[in-house]
Parts: C-alpha cells; sequence; structure tokens
C-alpha cells in the first residue's frame, strides 16, 4: 500500500478517462498534455482551485467546438485549507501518526 502525506494548499485532480479522450471535430483527442498545460496555465491566474477549473472548463469548450461527448467527462478538483482533515469512512482510518491509510 503506498502512503501520501498531504500538506496545507496541496491539491488534487480527479478525472476519469472521458476527459483525456473527448475529441473534436476533427478527431483529435484532448489528452493528458492539454489538460495538463490547462491546469497549470488556471493555478498561475491566482490563488485557489477557482481559476484552474474555469480555465479547465473553458479549454474544453474550446477545443470540442459542440462536438458531441461519446464518453463520460467527470473531474473535480480538491485544495487542502486546513491544517487538520477530518475525513469519515468505513473504509479508512488515520494510522498512529494522523496520516491516513
Amino acid at each position: 500500500m503506498e502512503k501520501w502525506k498531504i500538506d496545507l494548499a496541496d491539491r488534487l485532480f480527479f478525472y476519469t478517462d472521458g476527459v483525456t479522450e473527448l475529441e473534436n471535430e476533427k478527431g483529435e483527442q484532448w489528452n493528458e498534455q492539454r489538460m495538463t498545460r490547462s491546469l497549470l496555465n488556471g493555478f498561475q491566474k491566482g490563488p485557489g482551485i477557482e481559476a484552474a477549473y474555469a480555465g479547465l472548463n473553458s479549454d474544453i469548450e474550446s477545443f470540442r467546438n459542440g462536438t458531441p461527448f461519446v464518453d463520460d467527462v467527470t473531474y473535480f478538483m480538491v485544495e487542502f485549507k486546513k491544517s487538520r482533515i477530518d475525513f469519515k469512512s468505513p473504509c479508512q482510518s488515520p494510522d498512529e501518526s494522523g496520516d491516513f491509510l
């Protein structure tokens, strides 16, 4: 099992493969490179995840240019703003150090 430490102001981005595989009218895929570039540009525009989220939405819509979705396109971002994260789940619990397994 891999373990990660999450610090204050860390950001996580989750997405389905439909995001990177969505296509425009030419049949070109959005791909991970375009997605990463869009996210990095958005994060440079200001603190928090709001600008990155808005920029990603805009870039995806511009790329698609009205082309219908053929797969699910799901993504979300999380930014940790508290020094302590309260997490409840029947599957996971913090270990003795307070890190989540």
